[in-house]
């Protein structure tokens, strides 16, 4: 029975700590700890000196208008982990095929559509976003 107050203690005591981080040094924590998963479908994970996350039904921002062709990522892609589903059907990525992946300095993947989707087209994505690392080149 002791040790049970005492666990608990050590629990309440590791839970106050963690309610005195920052968001960011929060999720930093839960992240090298391998145990953060959401409700909006992304989990932290590490791999290769980076870390990502695992996203599941992003819908990238942009217009889809039937003109428009690029949509943009909230992270960069980890290299051939992207999903992309238009109208929840797979996609095929490369030139020539439905859509191409460019990658800009300094933010998230875009989304390249050979034919802009039509309007009331639903787009969404499944990746590994890169969200930091310390060395290679995150494949």
């Amino acid at each position: 029975m002791a040790e049970t107050k005492t666990g608990l203690r050590q629990v309440q005591s590791l839970l106050a700590t963690f309610a005195a981080l920052s968001a960011a040094d929060l999720i930093l924590v839960k992240t090298i700890l391998g145990i953060i998963t959401t409700g909006n479908g992304r989990s932290y994970l590490s791999n290769d000196g980076f870390y990502y996350l695992h996203i599941e039904n992003e819908i990238p921002a942009g217009i889809v208008n039937g003109v428009i062709t690029t949509f943009t990522l909230a992270y960069l892609i980890k290299s051939a982990t992207e999903q992309v589903f238009l109208n929840g059907v797979l996609q095929k990525q490369g030139v020539g095929n439905d859509y191409t992946i460019d990658i800009p300095l300094g933010s998230g993947s875009r989304i390249v559509f050979n034919a802009a989707p039509l309007i009331g087209s639903k787009i969404t994505v499944a990746y590994k976003g890169v969200i930091a690392g310390s060395g290679g080149s995150g494949d």
